[in-house]
């Protein structure tokens, strides 16, 4: 599941083909058609709420429920347009917004070998270049 922020109100959504599906809505017509649920809006927005933050705190019981809003509208097909958003006409958005996120990866060193090239006492030798890295904090780079 490729989870994005879209819209104006920067719903979660799940990016499914050339489709965002509105995963707050789709888990709350879901409860509302499968389950009967009288109060399903209010339920979805406890159990899948439109914001990532909240739907991260909730953790894995949260995504199972997602993955029952996508099956639900895979298995709906049409009169889902308030959920169901062609990608293309949806603006996506950052998923932190108005945050940095601390990137770092085990390739970090093969990188800096291209910006250390000229660094005297560099030979290019990637575990030379992950101790000298390490030695001087650097570990991996903000965004």
């Amino acid at each position: 599941m490729k989870i994005v922020l879209f819209g104006p109100e920067k719903r979660i959504g799940a990016w499914q083909g050339d489709k965002v599906i509105d995963l707050n809505r789709a888990f709350a017509s879901y409860l509302r058609e499968q389950r009967g649920d009288a109060n399903a809006q209010a339920h979805a927005d406890e159990r899948v709420p439109a914001a990532l933050e909240n739907l991260i705190a909730l953790g894995a019981a949260a995504l199972e429920d997602a993955d029952r809003a996508i099956q639900h509208v895979a298995e709906s097909g049409a009169g889902l347009a308030a959920i169901v958003h062609d990608v293309n006409g949806v603006k996506l958005h950052a998923p932190w917004p108005e945050r940095r996120i601390a990137c770092v990866g085990g390739n970090y060193a093969a990188h800096l070998a291209g910006m250390w090239a000229g660094r005297p006492g560099v030979t290019g030798d990637l575990a030379q270049i992950t101790r000298m890295a390490r030695e001087e904090g650097q570990w991996g780079f903000w965004k």
